[in-house]
């Protein structure tokens, strides 16, 4: 009995590690995906960010919470430099009880169009 209750807590303990680096995985993806967005389909900030939230909605929907997209640009020889940082805490699903910070960003530099 105690042996089989031990082989539990490290089943679900291992599966709580995958979901939360899958997770953690997913939100790097969602920044890419903003930048992305922003850069190659000259999309507004705000776009960019929807971009990001919806992919983390889309793949891992209740798993991450407190979910919050920033984006920033600056000004740069020739164009700008665009931030995309995507903040979220995810939530405990196996046995131990803890939420995971993830803080994930992606940078690009986007070209003034020739005039």
């Amino acid at each position: 009995v105690v042996a089989i209750v031990l082989l539990m807590i490290l089943t679900l303990g291992t599966i709580q590690v995958a979901l939360t680096l899958y997770g953690r995985n997913v939100v790097d993806a969602s920044a890419h995906e903003g930048l992305r967005a922003l850069v190659e389909r000259n999309a507004a900030a705000s776009d960019a960010a929807q971009v990001a939230t919806a992919r983390v909605r889309d793949s891992v929907g209740s798993v991450v919470g407190a979910l919050e997209v920033d984006v920033a640009s600056s000004a740069a020889g020739g164009g700008q430099v665009v931030r995309v940082v995507v903040r979220a805490r995810l939530k405990p699903l196996g046995p131990v009880p803890v939420t995971v910070p993830v803080v994930a960003g992606a940078e690009g530099f986007v070209e003034d169009a020739p005039r």
